[in-house]
């Protein structure tokens, strides 16, 4: 979205905050030419994929990891680059991109077609709700918080299911994909109940 963060309307900022009535949800044309990178962070992205690439490597990398993504998310709201909308959108949006690259699932993998699914559908959702309806958001935080719940947990979810899945596609050498209801904490039934 060709929208940029609330650093170029604030005077002095990151000192000073406006009141949350005088924001409004409309892109500024005709504003200065500072980058137009919001929605998604790629910010984020990068410092989330960085950080979920750093599993099963030394303690020391996964905490660089770690500390990379928690100042790249202080450092993009901080400066004013970013609203916070922006780097929860950056989850599903990276879940997205992260199923897509997983060259070692293949797409007949439940995990990555379901984060690939999760990823885009929820991304969009936020693009379309923040872009056609943000008198919604303004009219209902509940709708705002439930979606933000959503985006990060579900994100990490289905993060979680294709770091599983590439664990064990390298610890099972047929290489055939499990279905979704052999996945502990699976919604559907259990391999082996009455239904299944």
């Amino acid at each position: 979205c060709p929208v940029i963060g609330p650093r170029p309307y604030i005077q002095g900022w990151p000192w000073q905050w406006p009141s949350t009535p005088s924001l409004a949800f409309s892109t500024v044309y005709g504003a200065s030419n500072d980058l137009r990178n919001c929605i998604p962070s790629l910010h984020t992205s990068w410092a989330l994929l960085l950080y979920w690439h750093t599993r099963g490597t030394h303690l020391a990398t996964r905490i660089f990891g770690a500390l990379f993504l928690v100042f790249t998310l202080l450092a993009t709201l901080g400066l004013g680059q970013h609203y916070i909308f922006d780097l929860v959108i950056a989850v599903p949006f990276s879940v997205a991109v992260r199923s897509a690259f997983a060259r070692k699932i293949p797409w007949s993998a439940d995990p990555k077609r379901y984060g690939f699914a999760f990823g885009v559908s929820v991304a969009l959702t936020w693009l379309i709700l923040v872009r056609a309806a943000p008198n919604l958001l303004l009219a209902a935080p509940w709708l705002v918080r439930v979606l933000t719940l959503l985006s990060v947990a579900g994100g990490w979810w289905f993060e979680l299911g294709l770091y599983r899945e590439e664990e064990r596609l390298a610890a099972d050498p047929s290489g055939l994909p499990r279905s979704a209801s052999e996945y502990p904490g699976a919604i559907g039934p259990a391999k082996g109940s009455l239904a299944g």
